[in-house]
């Protein structure tokens, strides 16, 4: 996935920030699925003009774990 954004492993730190900034505004206005421990309000997002999934899960303690990659 970071060839494919065209990035550096130490590069890929700038847009998952964004991705963690996106989770903690959507936790601040109670958009994070409490019930169910996943957000599910943003999916994907474009980033250098290639679509980028995402999938984030709370653990215990509302620890937020971030997964992004590609579906087939």
């Amino acid at each position: 996935m970071v060839r494919r954004l065209g990035l550096t492993h130490p590069r890929l730190a700038r847009p998952l920030f964004h991705v963690l900034n996106m989770m903690e505004e959507d936790l601040r206005l109670n958009r994070w699925n409490m019930a169910g421990h996943r957000w599910e309000n943003i999916t994907s997002f474009y980033y250098q003009g290639k679509k980028v999934f995402v999938e984030a899960e709370d653990t215990k303690g509302g620890q937020k774990s971030i997964r992004a990659g590609r579906k087939n």
